[in-house]
């Protein structure tokens, strides 16, 4: 949130914009969407528990070895398992 009040980014912004690496997230619910593709995930979105996200990282357990670069990268090509803005997803 320091990132939002140095005005660094805005929670309405979709996260694509920051970390291309989500690119790859599957949306299977995109007719559902009134926006498209990944749009919908938003900061908002994930500090509401309504992103669609998955809980866990698909690397497993956390590990410090882990980056923060390849646990975004571990993202792609996994599927949002509810669709955006429709229910609760706590992550």
């Amino acid at each position: 949130l320091q990132a939002f009040e140095d005005g660094l980014i805005h929670l309405d912004d979709p996260l694509v914009q920051y970390a291309p690496a989500l690119s790859g997230i599957i949306n299977p619910f995109e007719d559902m969407c009134s926006t498209r593709r990944l749009d919908g995930i938003t900061f908002r979105s994930l500090l509401s528990q309504l992103s669609g996200l998955q809980r866990e990282l698909p690397l497993g357990n956390i590990d410090p070895s882990i980056t923060t670069q390849s646990a975004l990268a571990s993202l792609n090509q996994t599927a949002l398992i509810v669709a955006p803005w429709t229910r609760p997803s706590y992550s």
